[in-house]
């Protein structure tokens, strides 16, 4: 029985030189920036200081053009208060690049009832541990949501925990499975 594809084996030794040093040129170019990508996402992962790129410094400059403070309001968590505070990722945003974009003040404006939240707090030790928040309603320049997971670091930090945030501390934002297109 003959298979339908006859393959016949070929040497290398039969290619061109040039052809061969080109594939193996292009591939380690390949290579290298994707060994140089990867590279990047576990320095950043660990905190290693690193020049920006040319565009991380675009960014970085928008972000900084932005930027409004947060105004002092006591319904704001705070470390002394309540053992741990929310992190501005707004002002984080004009220091360094996140992989990827911050909600606009547009997205945060239109999140309904429902909608989730990920904000970024920080324990009495310094840790910083990323929960979801479901908003529920604005009121004078703040948000107010309900915590939706457990934390693993402050003990003062549980599901279905009232909290009050400023648009500065959202981090990531998901609409609801009832809003979905």
């Amino acid at each position: 029985m003959s298979p339908l594809i006859a393959f016949e084996p070929v040497s290398l030794a039969s290619w061109n030189p040039f052809v061969v040093a080109g594939m193996l040129l292009y591939g380690g170019i390949i290579l290298y920036f994707y060994y140089r990508k990867e590279q990047r996402k576990i320095d950043d992962y660990f905190g290693v200081e690193r020049a920006l790129t040319a565009t991380e410094r675009a960014v970085v400059a928008a972000n900084k053009r932005r930027y409004r403070p947060i105004d002092a309001d006591a319904r704001l968590p705070s470390a002394t208060k309540d053992g741990w505070a929310l992190v501005d990722v707004a002002w984080d945003a004009t220091e360094t690049a996140f992989e990827s974009p911050l909600p606009s003040a547009d997205e945060i404006s239109a999140l309904r009832p429902g909608d989730l939240v990920k904000l970024k707090f920080r324990g009495p030790d310094g840790g910083i541990e990323r929960l979801w928040v479901e908003y529920r309603r604005a009121d004078r320049g703040l948000l107010r949501g309900v915590l939706r997971n457990d934390a693993f670091g402050p003990a003062a930090l549980r599901s279905d925990q009232p909290i009050w945030f400023h648009p500065n501390h959202v981090l990531l934002l998901q609409r609801s499975s009832a809003r979905q297109p």
